[in-house]
């Protein structure tokens, strides 16, 4: 039987998705690109060909290498005659065939983009998106069960909840949580946004499984994995439930010196200041 799901709906999910999907691509350039900056010299034998300023930010055309590249520079059109843009440093991309000034790209960026995918989750909190709520959450849980594998084969029945109670292989469930949970931060490090944003909807999927059949609680198993991806999304899936277990876990990461650790920050600052949205 075909389910009428909010236009809305789809909609801010791919807002969502997309912005998702773009924090991850700003994420793994930058860090493609301090792995550059890390391991080689600025370019030297370059000539600058021209010159573009503009008010917010500028540009120049680099002849290098018998070949003509266009990077941004961060000299405003009001400091054109005090800053020599040949003394800035600019390095090679030999992977995208590129040029690009040594901070043309910082963690600034790479943070702006995750917090505006956290606030496009505050999309699901309009009322024209929460109608028809309750059938939208009905539709997600019966079709996890019904549609993803890992959760096994439904029986038919109008009952949900015998739906979901049928398939109670939580053992399996945890199992493909770890794998999905792993495979999106090796994505996120990699800048592999189309494969991390799958895993993250999967997650999402299983999470609403879980609390669908009141066992959420079982994500707590998973806070103690080696893996930094698995502890994060359980903490995640567990802070609107259980914070006192979720919390020391987000925590404990945002220590971390990695882009995860960004991730856990927002989230507890959300969390703590009562904005976070649960999508799930």
């Amino acid at each position: 039987m075909a389910m009428k799901i909010n236009k809305w709906i789809p909609v801010v999910l791919a807002i969502n998705l997309a912005l998702l999907g773009l924090a991850i691509y700003i994420l793994g350039l930058y860090q493609h690109r301090a792995s550059i900056v890390a391991s080689q010299t600025p370019i030297t034998n370059f000539s600058i060909s021209e010159v573009n300023y503009r008010k917010l930010g500028s540009s120049v055309k680099i002849a290098y290498n018998g070949k003509e590249y266009y990077t941004g520079i961060p000299i405003p059109y009001s400091k054109r005659k005090t800053k020599d843009v040949k003394k800035l440093a600019y390095y090679y991309d030999a992977k995208n065939d590129t040029i690009f000034w040594e901070s043309g790209l910082n963690k600034r960026h790479v943070v702006f983009f995750f917090i505006a995918f956290l606030f496009s989750l505050l999309l699901w909190t309009y009322p024209e998106v929460r109608k028809g709520g309750k059938r939208w959450k009905g539709y997600c849980q019966v079709g996890s069960v019904t549609n993803l594998d890992f959760y096994g084969k439904s029986q038919k029945s109008t009952n949900n909840n015998k739906i979901m109670k049928h398939t109670d292989n939580i053992d399996k469930v945890l199992s493909t949580f770890k794998t999905l949970a792993a495979t999106q931060v090796a994505a996120t490090e990699n800048g592999d946004y189309k494969k991390g944003n799958e895993a993250f909807r999967q997650i999402i999927q299983i999470i609403k499984y879980l609390k669908g059949l009141e066992r959420v609680n079982e994500l707590e198993a998973l806070l103690s994995d080696s893996n930094v991806g698995v502890r994060m999304f359980a903490a995640f899936g567990l802070l609107q439930t259980y914070p006192d277990v979720a919390v020391p876990i987000l925590k404990e990461i945002a220590q971390r010196d990695d882009i995860h650790s960004l991730t856990a920050n927002e989230t507890l600052k959300q969390w703590e200041s009562k904005a976070l949205i649960y999508p799930f």
